[in-house]
């Protein structure tokens, strides 16, 4: 039986480690943390992130920042950093405190000598977000609430932890869809977004205000229970082209125009915002808006002041 100092040992590597894992995920994907940020979202304060940091440069990392002090990595091969001594380790550590954690096993698997070559930074943000999605998984088959550990809204321009109850996936598992405690609604979330989740041991309490979230096309979103309402745009060949590679889902709503060359678009929206940068971008020789009278009077208010709808979307925290 393992000694109890041993144990304790044992928790801080392990803790250490899912910290580096992390850390990696988090500086890999924007959007890009300062370093009391990044102490934030993972948990422990700014004089461990600078020794963080220093051990990824030795990893091989390269440590980017830019002028308001936000965080990245360049470059990076843990495997080529890691001495043989140094990954089995890891392994021993990963092996006695989760034997059985699927996780646990793919990064030990990646660690032995036949697949070294594998082991680069990329592979470990993978097993960061899929330790995220089991748990958000989890969290949804139990009936259970969840936090969101460090989640970075471009909406609020926040970094902080939310506590949720998770409805459904969306956006092919790229979104969660979860009733938030603190403000009372219903939200998507955007799993990259996210530093870690955990779940808790405490049952739904809100269910009767669970509602299914959809997308649109722009990336907005609203509840399944509230109408979309229809944009229409007159766009050139270019402009045409150009949108269904920023916006693929677009590509269900456009059609070859009838009266000139180009393309002709109807297009369900919950958010004025996205198309209309998307025109004003163009103008008018590329990019026509012809409908619906709220987005026409959207085009000659104010940027990003009137939403689709008459109250602005509960929906995607972004």
């Amino acid at each position: 039986m393992l000694s109890f100092a041993f144990r304790q040992v044992m928790e801080f590597n392990q803790n250490r480690i899912h910290r580096i894992f992390q850390l990696i995920r988090l500086m890999k994907v924007p959007p890009f943390r300062t370093k009391e940020q990044l102490g934030e979202s993972v948990g422990c304060t700014v004089r461990s992130i600078y020794r963080y940091i220093h051990l990824l440069e030795d990893l091989g990392f390269v440590v980017k920042d830019d002028l308001e002090g936000r965080l990245w990595l360049e470059g990076g091969d843990v495997h080529g950093g890691l001495t043989p001594n140094e990954i089995e380790f890891v392994v021993q550590i990963l092996t006695a405190s989760a034997p059985n954690h699927a996780l646990a096993t793919s990064i030990v698997r990646k660690l032995s000598a036949e697949e070294q070559t594998d082991t680069t930074s990329e592979s470990i943000a993978e097993a960061s977000h899929m330790r995220v999605l089991e748990q958000c998984t989890a969290a949804i088959e139990n009936r259970l609430q969840l936090v969101l550990v460090g989640y970075a809204s471009a909406h609020s321009g926040s970094i902080r932890d939310r506590l949720v109850e998770p409805v459904s996936f969306v956006h092919n598992y790229q979104s969660l869809s979860a009733f938030e405690v603190i403000s009372g609604q219903m939200k998507l979330f955007k799993l990259h977004r996210v530093a870690d989740a955990v779940m808790t041991t405490q049952p739904f309490e809100h269910e009767n205000a669970h509602l299914q979230m959809q997308t649109d096309c722009f990336g907005f979103a609203w509840r399944a229970d509230q109408p979309a309402r229809f944009i229409e745009m007159h766009l050139s060949l270019r402009a045409g082209l150009v949108l269904q590679e920023e916006h693929p889902r677009t590509k269900d709503y456009i059609s070859p125009s009838s009266d000139a060359e180009g393309f002709d678009i109807r297009v369900p929206v919950a958010d004025y915002r996205a198309p209309g940068r998307f025109v004003k971008g163009w103008g008018a020789a590329d990019a026509v808006a012809r409908g619906d009278e709220g987005f026409l009077a959207f085009l000659v208010s104010k940027p990003a002041s009137t939403p689709a709808g008459d109250s602005p979307p509960t929906a995607l925290d972004s």
